[in-house]
């Protein structure tokens, strides 16, 4: 949809961004330029385990969709880096493990930036403003212990921002 800012209004009608293709779209993020959509996709009947998954980023622009296959499942939150240049996601990889990956916006290229024991979920993955490292919640299941980590990505190490109770859920 389009708004006028200054008025509030809606100046177009909600429309789906891409209708490529049936299945599901999710965890969408707007680029820091404003000019570019990215979001989960998954290819016919949803499981998040199989079928083809991939990044999608939507020209606001030229009004394209562009696809970046991707060799991970289950992709959960994604976030754009402060440059534009990469894609912060949480998901499994083929080799069954579960944390959080960079992935190159133009090439779909995958590194693993932190993986996440058995019992444990890395969750609301976040690019610290001058993209040197990436803050998430550490959720310990076991524990009952949330933690709120930051992880720099040149050295790989891991600082305590602090601990928080697991909420309770009625």
């Amino acid at each position: 949809a389009a708004l006028d800012l200054a008025t509030g209004k809606v100046t177009a009608a909600p429309a789906p961004v891409s209708q490529r293709y049936t299945g599901g779209r999710y965890s969408s993020h707007w680029s820091p330029d404003g000019k570019f959509l990215v979001y989960g996709s998954h290819r016919g009947a949803y499981s998040p385990m199989v079928g083809v998954h991939t990044l999608s980023i939507f020209s606001v622009e030229t009004g394209r969709e562009r696809e970046l296959p991707l060799n991970l499942r289950r992709i959960g939150r994604v976030r754009w880096s402060p440059d534009g240049r990469e894609i912060l996601v949480s998901a499994f990889d083929s080799q069954g493990r579960k944390g959080l990956f960079r992935v190159d916006a133009r090439t779909g290229e995958t590194s693993l930036v932190v993986t996440a024991e058995v019992g444990v979920d890395l969750r609301w993955g976040r690019w610290s403003p001058d993209g040197k490292s990436v803050v998430f919640i550490h959720y310990d299941w076991k524990k009952q212990v949330n933690t709120l980590v930051q992880h720099n990505l040149q050295t790989s190490e891991q600082k305590e921002l602090g601990r928080y109770p697991m909420p309770e859920y009625v």
